[in-house]
């Protein structure tokens, strides 16, 4: 299990950067928060989501701490309440100013001793990945998405291939939040996607586009650090797009 108060600091502490950058002025709610989860600020649907699952890690991160002794304690209590606080209001439209009412470096201090407290009671850990390697990654995947829409592959292989790397960047994109539970979600579900589809697949299993999607999900494998499960879940089908 990763520690969702562990990602929850990660996303505050680079607002509250943000934030402080700009001292004589309060910054844009929307375009703050769009470069912390690295999305287009004009993305509303994608901010909510993303604020939304921000909210979540600190749900799951009161529930940790309600449930042990431990760290059930008034201080602790108190720097929930801030978050909770910074966190309450969505307004796309305005600035950060509620935020940096509530939020400060003593809060966000004590999240990063909660969040060592909570990955050693409840034996949470933190993956990481090199930012490098999901840019790369996000990348790569824009770029087949520009060769697929000018190729001469069928209609509907190009809607299965756009909805599967759809399904892909976004659980990288959003890393930050959902961490390798995500990726390893998005990589079943378009395993499960295409061999559910083989035989759109197969007439077309020699074209460079079609071997590129199984290029990114070996890369997403690897990444992943989950040897060869996902090869075998595919079967013969990754075995001949790979040769």
């Amino acid at each position: 299990m990763e520690n969702p108060a562990s990602k929850l600091h990660t996303l505050l502490n680079e607002a509250y950067n943000d934030c402080r950058k700009a001292s004589s002025h309060n910054t844009s709610y929307r375009e703050t928060w769009a470069k912390v989860f690295g999305i287009d600020p004009d993305d509303r649907t994608a901010l909510l989501s993303s604020m939304n699952s921000t909210f979540q890690l600190f749900l799951s991160t009161k529930d940790y701490i309600l449930k042990h002794d431990r760290l059930n304690n008034e201080r602790n209590l108190k720097f929930l309440s801030n978050i909770e606080n910074a966190l309450s209001s969505m307004n796309f439209e305005g600035d950060m100013s509620r935020f940096k009412t509530y939020m400060d470096s003593e809060t966000l201090t004590a999240l990063s001793f909660i969040s060592d407290h909570m990955g050693f009671i409840y034996d949470l850990h933190e993956s990481k990945i090199d930012a490098e390697e999901i840019t790369d990654l996000i990348n790569e995947i824009n770029n087949l998405v520009e060769n697929i829409t000018s190729s001469n592959l069928p209609g509907d292989v190009k809607s299965l291939l756009f909805k599967n790397l759809d399904l892909i960047r976004a659980s990288l994109i959003s890393y930050k939040i959902s961490g390798v539970e995500g990726m390893k979600t998005a990589l079943e579900q378009t395993i499960g996607s295409l061999f559910m589809n083989n035989e759109v697949i197969t007439p077309v299993a020699q074209d460079e586009n079609v071997k590129g999607i199984f290029n990114i999900i070996d890369r997403m494998n690897t990444v992943l650090s989950t040897g060869v499960a996902v090869k075998d879940l595919v079967g013969p089908i990754i075995g001949l797009l790979l040769k």
